[in-house]
């Protein structure tokens, strides 16, 4: 290697630092890597999330609107599983249990409910008590209240003996024909047959209040009075039902002994038991 002139000076340049210097540049180098990285690390964090306070409004605000979309959609969900827990059951539409429509109850038949009576009032002229009863019961199968149905069974109830049924159904009838001068003399004459005599005058009264010429609540007047030894009062009654020929033998039968055989008579001039 030939060496030129000057190149001896220049070696000076490449010779080893001294220890004390070596390590002071070290230390240098090393603080100013640890300070580029540092600051690189910042720079990707304010990138990434907070480059301008636009950006991180506007994430601020897509989550916001996240969160109350959740919420609502929570709120809907929770409204949805509570009207379906309180809601009432729907019963499966079969031919026993028919779904029923909105709003008011079909009105009875009429047409099919006075069919009905007419039948019932046919089996008791022939005698055909239980298929009347049956009859008037499917009257009130259609129409629960109806006034007349009631009274019939009540009276058909007196024939049976069946008198805690037949009040009822005479208090039922009563509710919607508390004039009617039929039921209220009826309901007499089965407070006559149950012994009530003090009952028995108060509706057979009531029922001549409402019609005075009404003949079955005179004849059975007349009988309360006859039973009660009471004959001009009895006699006076059944002069207003009938003739004088009627009325003495009226009188007759509710003053004989045999009570008993009285009313069996005299029932062949009441309505039709």
């Amino acid at each position: 290697m030939f060496i030129r002139p000057g190149m001896v000076g220049m070696t000076s340049k490449f010779a080893p630092f001294p220890a004390q210097q070596s390590d002071r540049l070290l230390q240098s180098l090393t603080s100013q890597h640890v300070g580029r990285r540092l600051i690189l690390f910042l720079l990707l964090v304010i990138t990434s999330g907070c480059a301008s306070p636009g950006a991180s409004q506007a994430l601020s605000f897509s989550n916001k609107k996240a969160k109350q979309q959740a919420e609502k959609a929570a709120e809907k969900l929770a409204e949805a599983k509570s009207s379906k827990a309180t809601a009432p059951k729907e019963k499966k539409n079969s031919p026993l249990n028919l779904v029923k429509p909105f709003g008011k109850e079909p009105a009875p038949d009429t047409a099919a409910i006075a069919a009905l009576l007419s039948e019932a009032a046919e089996f008791e002229r022939q005698g055909e008590f239980d298929k009347a009863t049956d009859s008037y019961q499917r009257v009130l199968a259609q129409s629960g209240s109806h006034a007349e149905a009631h009274h019939r069974l009540a009276v058909l109830a007196d024939r049976r003996q069946d008198f805690e049924t037949a009040e009822k159904h005479y208090q039922a009838a009563l509710k919607t024909k508390s004039r009617d001068a039929a039921l209220l003399s009826d309901l007499g004459y089965s407070y006559f047959l149950r012994g009530d005599q003090r009952q028995s005058e108060e509706f057979l009264n009531k029922s001549l209040a409402v019609d005075p010429e009404y003949r079955m609540a005179l004849l059975n007047l007349g009988m309360l009075y006859g039973q009660q030894g009471r004959k001009d009062e009895a006699l006076a009654v059944f002069r207003q039902a009938g003739n004088e020929q009627e009325a003495l033998r009226n009188l007759a039968m509710a003053t004989q002994e045999n009570m008993s055989s009285g009313l069996a008579s005299a029932k062949q001039n009441l309505p039709d038991w």
